[in-house]
């Protein structure tokens, strides 16, 4: 009978014998044994295939997800503004570990559409970060929000070293940022802060001209790693009184210690003001924050970078601060997202700059009114930042 087709085709289909080793004599002998079966199992696991990657890459080793969100940060400004919170789903007041939860959602019933983790001990192999939050936790909660469209951004408060210490440690930050792959291997992109300002760290003595040395070193070990998943950002803090605070509100230069070189510069920046529940002072941010954040805004801008705020005062003790005060903000400047400093702990040490179930009604109203704004977007609304 002629080869049909089929004939001709299954014989030139490779057999599993063709991609593994015969087998000798000597091992069908083995295979009489009792641990035949694992042999074979063994011998037939050693030819499979490894898990498939459905990531997608662009020419420059990013992912596509990730290209897509370093240009989404500029376009959705047109949309509204990004609201979440630090933390936002790892915990809130009297609780932890529950990704499924937030105080946002417990008090107005839609979810913060950005979070972000600090990485500090990850460098030293510790199994928690620097606010007590294990890093299993946190690569958890990240793909959790990833999955469900948010933005997941991060911050490294890097331990005091050489720069050459820095670099070693590094590439663990690096490690974990390119694991944050979830069950099709697709990564979760990450706008990563290294070597935040302003918040006292050992780093902040140093001239700019340093500082950015710094930066690019952290910067260059993640391109190194190839590390596919980063969007650079710069983060800076303000606090009332100082000489950053003084000089936004004089018209003085800002982010003098920002990079500015084309292969290390951030896409993102951003300006943390937060109020401690110690030094709260409503009339003094009431009145700060809208100079601040027009100053910040403009001197971004100029430099075709984006805006960002984190924010908030610790135990609000203002009724009506969502409303008056922080949405005409966003209203008035093209920020990119907004986070409010996070929930933590008893409601007694006042550590929560969201309210929670329990908290006086007229400021779980301000707030619900203020979400509900179309100027601010959250989880339910936020549709496309990857694509």
């Amino acid at each position: 009978m002629k080869p049909t087709l089929i004939h001709t085709f299954l014989r030139s289909t490779p057999s599993l014998k063709d991609f593994c080793p015969p087998i000798t004599g000597e091992a069908r002998r083995g295979l009489a044994g009792v641990g035949s079966l694992l042999l074979l199992i063994l011998l037939v696991s050693s030819c499979t295939k490894s898990k498939k990657d459905y990531d997608e890459y662009g020419s420059d080793g990013m992912t596509t997800r990730t290209e897509h969100l370093a240009a989404n940060l500029r376009t959705f400004v047109n949309k509204g503004t990004i609201i979440g919170q630090q933390y936002a789903t790892v915990e809130g007041i009297g609780w932890q570990g529950d990704s499924a939860r937030s105080d946002i959602n417990e008090v107005s019933g839609l979810d913060p559409a950005a979070t972000s983790y600090e990485l500090k001990g990850i460098e030293r192999d510790k199994k928690v970060n620097s606010d007590g939050i294990s890093f299993s936790l946190i690569r958890k909660d990240a793909l959790q929000m990833f999955r469900h469209g948010g933005l997941v951004t991060m911050t490294w408060q890097a331990p005091e070293g050489s720069v050459e210490t820095i670099k070693e440690e590094a590439k663990k930050v690096a490690a974990f940022i390119a694991n944050l792959r979830d069950d099709y291997l697709i990564h979760a992109p990450v706008i990563f802060y290294p070597l935040p300002t302003g918040l006292g760290n050992w780093y902040d003595r140093l001239p700019a001209d340093q500082y950015q040395e710094l930066y690019k070193a952290v910067m260059e070990v993640m391109k190194d790693e190839e590390v596919p998943n980063i969007v650079a950002g710069y983060a800076e803090a303000f606090t009332d009184g100082s000489p950053t605070m003084k000089a936004a509100l004089t018209g003085g230069k800002l982010f003098d210690r920002c990079p500015d070189e084309a292969d290390i510069q951030p896409v993102i920046v951003n300006a943390i003001y937060v109020q401690s529940s110690a030094k709260a002072d409503t009339a003094t941010y009431a009145a700060t924050l809208p100079r601040l954040v027009q100053a910040v805004a403009h001197s971004v801008q100029s430099r075709n970078l984006v805006p960002s705020l984190t924010t908030g005062i610790e135990g609000i003790i203002a009724k009506n601060l969502y409303t008056k005060t922080i949405l005409p903000v966003i209203k008035n400047n093209r920020l990119s997202y907004v986070l409010f400093s996070s929930n933590r702990g008893d409601f007694k040490n006042r550590h929560f700059a969201v309210p929670y179930p329990g908290i006086d009604n007229a400021i779980i109203n301000d707030f619900v009114t203020f979400s509900n704004d179309r100027s601010t977007i959250f989880r339910n609304e936020l549709n496309g930042v990857y694509l």
